[in-house]
Order: C-alpha cells, then structure tokens, then sequence
C-alpha cells in the first residue's frame, strides 16, 4: 500500500477519536513544565579548569581558585508532595540524566510541593537530611545545589559570571569645579567613593571603565558625620574621562530648576522604633544603577529632571529594634509621585512565641506538622516566604529545612523520605516575608538568591551562615543583575527574623 495513503488513514483515525462531533476539541494541551539542574558547587584551581566549565566566582579561602559546579548525580531525591507536605512520589537521582529533572505541573498535587532531599553528614557527621522545598504555584526554572561531593561528575558548562575587578579607589577623576563642598562618584549601585575637594576624585571601579561614572556634587558637606546635603548638579563621565588630567571640564547639570524635590518618611504599623543602616536613592542610566544620593531624616531627596536618568528608587535597609525584625524596602517613584514619600513597616511581633505543632487546622484540613507563628505577622500583607526549620529526630539526626511558598500564617513542613519529623526538638526558626508588585517569579527567585552564598558553600559546605540554605538556588552574576533590576524597578519590602 502506498505509505502517503496509509499515514493519511491513520491521522483520520486518530483525528474522529479526538471529539470530531458533540462539541469536542481538536485542541492540544501543551503541559507546563520546569528544569531542576542539580549541581554541586566546588573550588578548584582555574588552572586545571575547562574553558567549557562555567565560573561564578574567585575563592575566598584559595587563591588562584575559582568557584565553579559539577552536575549532581548521586546521593539525593526529588519529592513531590501533598498540600498537607505529604510524600506522594520520589524519584532517586539515580535514576535522572546528568543531574536533570523536568518537573511536569500537572503530576504534582494541587496546592503541593517540589523538593530537593539530601542526606549529609558533613556538618554533624550524622545521617543530616537537608531539604529545599517549592510550592506548585511558584515553581520556576532553577539551578540548585547539593552538598556532597560527586566523584567522576561532568562539570557544568556555563560562561564567566565575575565581575571585572573593582579597585577601591585607585581610578581618580580630574574635576575643577569650584563652589562645591563634595563630589560623591558611583559606579554602580554599590561601588561608592567620593572627596571633599576637586581635581583628583576617587572612583571605586575597574582601573578601565566598562561604562559611565555618575558624579554628584553637594553644596553641603560635615566631616564630622560625614553627612553629604545640597545636592546641586550631576555628570555622567565616560570611561575616557577618568584618569584623563587634561579633561576637567566635565558638563555638569545644574539642578537648580531642572529637578523635583521630596520629602520622605519612614514608619512602622507596630508602633515600634525604626534604625536605618542605609538609606539612599537610586537611579538608572543606560541599563546600570547608580547611587544617586545618601538620604538623613529632615532632609529632602531631589531628582533630575533628565533624559539621561530614567528610573527612580528609595532603597531603605535597618531594623525594628523592639521586635527583633530586619527589613530591605525598594520604592519606585517618578516626577509624578506627589511630593511626599512614605515608607510603612508591615506590622510585625516577635517570633518569640513561635513554636512548631503536630496537630494544624488549616481549612477544612488537620496537618501534621506546621509553624504556629502566634500572631506576629499576618500574612495578608505579604505575598511570598522563606521558611527555615532546623530539628532534631529521636536518633540525634539534624533535619534542615527551606521552604518557599506563598505568605501563611500557619506554614507547613515537609515530610522527609529519611526521617520522622520530631517537633519537641526545635534548633532554629527563621522567617523571610516579601511584599512587591514585582511578579511573583521575581519576588521568590530574588529571595532565593539573596538566601545563597555561592562562594560560601562553593569554599565550605559544612558551614551554614543565618538565612541561608544548605542547598539553595545558584544564580549566575547576570541573573542576580537582572533580579536587582526587577526589584530597583518595583515597589518590595523584604523582612526576616528568627527564632
């Protein structure tokens, strides 16, 4: 029989099996899926490395190493599990290719969750587990690491991610400008320098520039709080004008008329008392951000009227002293935010009171083991959280767990493939809350990032820092970037604590 014929007969079969009539559908539904890459993060000599191997940092603890990952292929599972944290399926890492798993939505139970189990010994030399878990609804394409080393494991490939050397302030920039009391230089949002005098400005940057200096000039300067206020013009410099003597002429923006001023507060719904550690603008220019100017209480930020600066951002970081709180805020606004900039801290307790229960009603449903956070945040004004647990089993078996998840007053734990969950032995709580308009893909892999020190685990593994996982999400230097940028671009508020 002719092929064309006989494939044209089999496609009419399968087609009428479809629904042709009685108002069925020919519609393909396309599963949604996501890619867990499971690596381990390792130091090794840069030298002995492949140039296909991918690179996230320098060492530390080691010079001439680089921070680099081997894709993981023993020594832990994949659990889907139940709403209540229930196991429902596991799949060994054995039985995965190359450290790879493409998690299908639809085989994970509604409300449910996603985790990574390892079982280590490299902390207390017991049988530790460590886990890192997901909610279905915020599951997303991820890198993650586990701890143990993978003998005979292929590397990762990747680029380069660090980032060009940034000399503490060996760049200089030639201005001659007189009237002013400070030029305050930023290369980025977090390379700052500065001088109280002109011609040789400091810049905190690549000996070569890769982009534009921001200056900003202060009438206004104490040497004795160091205190920068006036602001009163501003420069973009290029690359060629730094370490250019002969180049002082920098065109300079008067910000006299060209400018909005504003004021701006801070303030927590608890009724608390609030310390700042940081508190600044920043803006955008040309993709990079920049630190615009420092913020004091009583004094009011102004912002350019400029095409040359296009994004604005208050960014706050500091405590609440009475109920043990640390918070991280970014507040878009532009020259069409009234003249007045709030900042309200969520009303938040202490985590004091916060235990973990064998027995918890959430709906219409008795969970085993959840957190009893006993009122000291409500979750109505978040929208995702880190969960950290640290116990104990019966057999003296450290269990580790970091669970993302949308806000809740009662978050739930995880059940372990290894170990019973023993709730009598408590070592550590910690509790990550986030509030943004960013998307919620943003918000959580932002959290993730900021919960990972790649170098860190990548020099000593067997070291867990506060509010960082044991085995967590492992960004690139690009993606941590583009992060920052969503939430520079955003309204968030970020804050932790624990027990």
């Amino acid at each position: 029989m002719n092929k064309s014929i006989l494939a044209s007969a089999l496609i009419s079969v399968l087609l009428s099996g479809c629904g042709s009539g009685g108002g069925g559908s020919n519609e393909v539904v396309i599963p949604v899926t996501h890619t867990w890459q499971i690596v381990q993060l390792k130091s090794v000599a840069e030298s002995s490395l492949d140039p296909s191997c991918i690179i996230y940092a320098n060492s530390n603890e080691t010079s001439g190493n680089v921070i680099t990952a081997y894709k993981a292929t023993s020594n832990y599972n994949i659990l889907y599990h139940n709403a209540d944290g229930s196991i429902s399926e596991i799949t060994s890492a054995e039985s995965l290719t190359n450290g790879k798993i493409t998690i299908t939505e639809s085989d994970i139970p509604a409300g449910g969750y996603v985790s990574l189990e390892e079982v280590d010994g490299s902390i207390s030399n017991e049988a530790d587990v460590f886990m890192f878990g997901v909610e279905k609804s915020l599951l997303t394409d991820l890198v993650i690491n586990v701890r143990q080393s993978q003998t005979g494991a292929t590397c990762y490939a990747g680029s380069d991610y660090r980032d060009t050397e940034v000399t503490s302030d060996s760049a200089v920039l030639y201005v001659d400008t007189d009237g002013l009391e400070y030029y305050q230089t930023s290369y980025d949002q977090d390379s700052i320098s500065g001088k109280s005098s002109v011609l040789k400005i400091p810049v905190e940057s690549p000996i070569i520039p890769l982009h534009d200096v921001l200056v900003t000039a202060f009438s206004n300067y104490d040497s004795d709080s160091e205190q920068k206020t006036g602001l009163s013009y501003f420069a973009f410099a290029e690359p060629d004008e730094v370490f250019d003597s002969s180049d002082t002429d920098i065109s300079f923006v008067t910000l006299n008329s060209a400018s909005f001023d504003y004021n701006w507060s801070y303030s927590t719904n608890s009724g608390s008392t609030i310390s700042l550690n940081e508190s600044a603008v920043f803006t955008l220019h040309d993709d990079i951000v920049y630190y615009w100017q420092p913020l004091y209480d009583s004094f009011d930020l102004t912002i350019a009227d400029s095409n040359d600066v296009t994004n604005w951002s208050v960014y706050l970081t500091g405590s609440d002293d009475d109920y043990g709180w640390d918070f991280e805020a970014y507040i878009a606004f532009d020259s069409d935010t009234s003249s007045n900039i709030d900042f309200a801290l969520p009303e938040l307790y202490s985590l004091g009171s916060t235990t973990i229960t064998s027995s918890c009603n959430i709906g219409n449903e008795t969970i085993d083991n959840c957190i009893d956070i006993d009122g000291s945040y409500d979750s109505d004004d978040f929208t995702v959280q880190r969960t950290h647990v640290e116990l104990t089993d019966d057999d003296n078996n450290l269990i580790y767990q970091s669970i993302y998840s949308s806000a809740s007053d009662t978050p739930i734990l995880l059940e372990s493939s290894q170990y019973e969950l023993n709730v009598d032995s408590i070592e550590n709580i910690e509790i990550n809350l986030v509030n943004s308009d960013v998307s919620s893909e943003n918000a959580i892999k932002y959290l993730m990032a900021e919960s990972t020190d790649e170098v860190a685990v990548g020099d000593d593994a067997s070291e867990i820092s506060a509010f960082q996982d044991a085995n967590g999400y492992v960004p690139t230097g690009d993606e941590r970037d583009e992060l920052e940028l969503a939430m520079f671009e955003g309204t968030t508020t970020l804050v932790k604590s624990a027990k």
